[in-house]
């Protein structure tokens, strides 16, 4: 058989070597879509048809969640359980002696062509451009003679057999990446699924899952689980979440991931994508080349397509006016793509037509649609949707006209029309790239009152750090990641371990501007949490000459600093079982701590063993207390969920008097100026009413704004506060809670809720949903009050209790203009 061979560089990638993956050799040419880490990449798509039906191995399209995993093939094992009568676990000297099969498949992403779904309006996934898809020659062995071999029985309570679940090895923030297909497709040798070993001739590559991975040909890439460990045959789909929360593709009307939780959406097994839609694509001309229009002559346009379920391309026409009128393109079939042993035809069809370059004159641009074999084709506009999946319009090339003149050998103009060269110019709808240039796809204008701090606007904080990018360039280590995003500066040091890509994702690029790539990947809402992280604002015209940065405040009375200082324990008292009250000297018993009300700041502690923690918390004391500053703190102790527990809380529970632990701030992007007056990264507003969330910890910085509230008397706002826990043990700062709102005289109410509640607990009971809202957390006249203009929501708590508890019903009750402009949450 005749396939492109890897031609792989021979080194590691510059690029790599502050990533964990600084051992995977990867080509050069493949274009870096989401930074540094985790690596995910496509080829241009000059040079992904350069080398026509099969892909170098090389230059095959990459998507990785996070790190790669370093498997050895002589200990790596596939373990077989679930609704099996004989469960196995094989290595894989034992797989590669079971009869095999070569098959040439198509892979695609469900992503392929997403940045024009993203011109349209952000969703949720990161650009990829039209090169996420290539074909390969795949060797392994069916997974339904192993599953065969094992015995698919019915579950206890008889319930058969519905689905089988892959995972890999993986290990990512959230799970290690798994899903799952129906157990028709896995047990019919007509589908062709493959538990794949070699690619191209050669085992499979570290980013192509080596040693072993699942090949299913005809669905989307993200039904294919590299680095294959577990397959387990269950009554159920995939409870993964990789499976649950990707590869769906949601109706229109949901258009943000509150409204998709409000909604229940990722629930509908009807929006699980498993095959491939139809799709074609231009490739030649490629963007920004200019074609002279010689009389006389032809130009071959060219590009591929591909269809899934095994549906066999049969028509691509092209229109050069529009979709008006259309031509037959040739098809190319080449013979290795009949192999032996294949029972649909999974490969895409790479596709040319020779056009005379005289009936190009007018032309304004250039389309191409795909049929398949049971006459489904593709529509000239896809409608958006929130994951960006499976785009595929009309894939449209525009074209205008370019006069070039041609000079003489002294390098003067000739303007006479005989020495003009006109040429026709295309520009693809959008592309990719570090050094891309634009397609003629727009991306969308901003809502000016959208809340983010990640604008170009100047932060409304009048007391906000200035920092200079040579002191954020000294920023990258664990304890001490920066990056700059719109002349801002976040602090990610707290982040690291929640990042969906791994800590690596941020340490790569720490110390570094990530504006353009963090644009590309992250959504709105990712910006709106990321500004919880805010710590300063680029001025490079500051302290040119020593490179120290500008403090905040003028009386340099206050404490606090964007660099590490040392905080001394001088008390410490118990309030309950597993809560601390703990009180550090500062540096001068006459200076104040210096923190903004609603702003936080990053405790960070030292192990024995050297390694630092760093995690996010608010003070509890006073703001014109001198010399001193306290924390309310939690201590998490080891459970079965979470066997090492709170590593920063353990270690300051043990710190004993006279220790120390650094602290850095303020960070984030709300703060409370006080009678109602509010700012939020470059907004700023006057709000009447607050509405309040919060939940365990999550109550001291809404602790300071309620305080701020209550102390000021000539502070009218009102305020509604709803305060979860699990149990009454876990509540925080009660009887201060009960005090602030007693002194309010009414402008303040507080509600507790437990979802533990003991028998005598008069507070309310259950989890935060639309009727507690409405019944608690509302004012007087709700219905007839215009919350998107003088009221204002602040939330924090857990990511759980955010995104699925406050935020959808908060759409509910007080509507999405609110949701989307005028909420905070830490």
């Amino acid at each position: 058989m005749s396939f492109s061979p890897s031609q792989e560089p021979q080194s590691v990638d510059a690029r790599d070597q502050r990533t964990p993956d600084n051992w995977v050799v990867r080509d050069p040419r493949l274009i870096r879509l989401t930074g540094l880490h985790p690596f995910n990449a496509e080829p241009s798509t000059r040079e992904l048809m350069k080398h026509g039906f099969f892909t170098p191995t090389s230059l095959h399209y990459v998507r990785n969640h996070g790190a790669v995993p370093k498997l050895d093939w002589a200990t790596h094992t596939l373990e077989i359980s679930g609704l099996v009568h004989n469960p196995m676990t094989l290595t894989m000297d034992e797989i590669v002696a079971m009869p095999s099969v070569e098959l040439p498949v198509t892979l695609a992403c469900s992503g392929n062509r997403r940045k024009e779904q993203n011109m349209i309006a952000k969703g949720t996934g990161f650009h990829w451009g039209p090169g996420a898809v290539a074909t390969s020659v795949w060797r392994g062995v069916r997974l339904a003679d192993v599953l065969h071999r094992c015995g698919i029985k019915s579950s206890k309570d008889g319930k058969p057999a519905r689905f089988v679940c892959f995972e890999g090895a993986d290990r990512l923030a959230s799970d290690y990446y798994g899903t799952s297909i129906p157990i028709e497709r896995a047990l019919d040798d007509h589908f062709d699924v493959l538990l794949a070993y070699d690619m191209n001739g050669e085992r499979l590559p570290p980013d192509h899952g080596y040693p072993l991975r699942t090949i299913v040909p005809g669905c989307i890439g993200g039904r294919t689980v590299k680095w294959l460990h577990r397959v387990v045959v269950s009554e159920n789909e995939s409870e993964n979440h990789y499976h649950r929360y990707d590869n769906r593709v949601l109706p229109p009307g949901i258009d943000n991931l509150v409204t998709a939780a409000a909604s229940d959406a990722w629930s509908n097994p009807d929006d699980v994508i498993y095959d491939f839609n139809i799709q074609s694509v231009i490739t030649h001309p490629i963007h920004l080349e200019c074609v002279p229009l010689n009389i006389g002559t032809n130009y071959t346009l060219r590009g591929y397509a591909y269809s899934g379920s095994g549906l066999k391309i049969k028509r691509v026409q092209v229109s050069l006016d529009s979709g008006q009128s259309w031509r037959m393109a040739q098809l190319e079939h080449p013979e290795e793509a009949n192999l032996a042993g294949s029972h649909r035809d999974w490969c895409w069809r790479l596709w040319s037509l020779d056009v005379p370059l005289n009936d190009l004159f007018g032309c304004e641009g250039l389309v191409c649609r795909a049929w398949d074999v049971n006459n489904n084709t593709q529509p000239q506009t896809a409608p958006w949707n929130l994951s960006g999946m499976m785009h595929n319009g009309w894939y449209t090339v525009k074209a205008h006209i370019k006069r070039t003149h041609l000079q003489d050998q002294a390098g003067d103009e000739k303007g006479n029309p005989e020495q003009t060269v006109i040429s026709l110019c295309f520009q693809h709808p959008a592309v990719v790239g570090d050094n891309e240039t634009e397609g003629w796809m727009k991306p969308p204008r901003r809502d000016p009152q959208e809340v983010t701090t990640l604008s170009e606007k100047t932060l409304a904080d009048p007391d906000i750090v200035r920092l200079t990018r040579e002191e954020v360039a000294k920023h990258t280590g664990p304890s001490d990641a920066w990056v700059i995003v719109h002349e801002k500066v976040y602090d990610c040091s707290a982040f690291l371990d929640e990042h969906p890509g791994g800590a690596a994702s941020i340490l790569s690029a720490a110390g570094t501007d990530v504006t353009k790539v963090f644009k590309d990947i992250h959504s709105i809402m990712t910006h709106e949490i990321f500004g919880n992280y805010l710590l300063g604002e680029i001025d490079d015209l500051i302290c040119e000459d020593t490179g120290t940065t500008m403090g905040r405040g003028t009386n340099g009375r206050t404490f606090l600093s964007p660099q590490w200082q040392p905080i001394r324990l001088a008390t410490k008292k118990s309030l309950s079982y597993d809560t601390r009250l703990f009180r550090f000297e500062l540096s001068d018993p006459e200076i104040q701590f210096g923190l903004p009300v609603g702003k936080h700041v990053f405790l960070r502690g030292t192990a024995k063993v050297g390694k630092s923690f760093v995690r996010a918390y608010t003070p509890v004391s006073e703001n014109h207390l001198q010399g001193f500053v306290e924390f309310v703190i939690k201590v998490y102790g080891p459970t079965k969920a979470f066997p090492e527990g709170g590593h920063l809380s353990q270690l300051l529970d043990s710190l004993p008097i006279g220790g120390t632990v650094d602290v850095r701030g303020p960070l984030g992007s709300f703060s409370y100026i006080g009678r109602g007056r509010w700012v939020f990264g470059a907004l700023s507003g006057r709000a009447r009413r607050i509405v309040m969330m919060a939940g365990g910890t999550g109550i001291t910085p809404i602790y300071q704004v309620v305080r701020a509230v209550a102390q000021d008397p000539r502070d009218l706002t009102e305020v509604r506060l709803i305060y979860a826990n699990k149990t009454e043990e876990d509540i925080l700062l009660r009887e201060e809670l009960v005090q602030l709102e007693r002194e309010s005289h009414g402008r303040i109410k507080i509600s507790f809720t437990l979802s533990n509640p003991p028998k005598n607990w008069d507070g309310l009971s259950g989890h935060i949903d639309e009727r507690m809202i409405r019944e608690h957390a509302t004012f007087e006249s709700h219905d007839s009050l215009n919350h998107s203009i003088d009221t204002i929501s602040v939330l924090c708590g857990p990511p759980g209790l955010i995104e699925k508890a406050c935020l959808p019903n908060i759409v509910k009750v007080y509507g999405k203009d609110m949701m989307q402009m005028r909420t905070f949450h830490f």
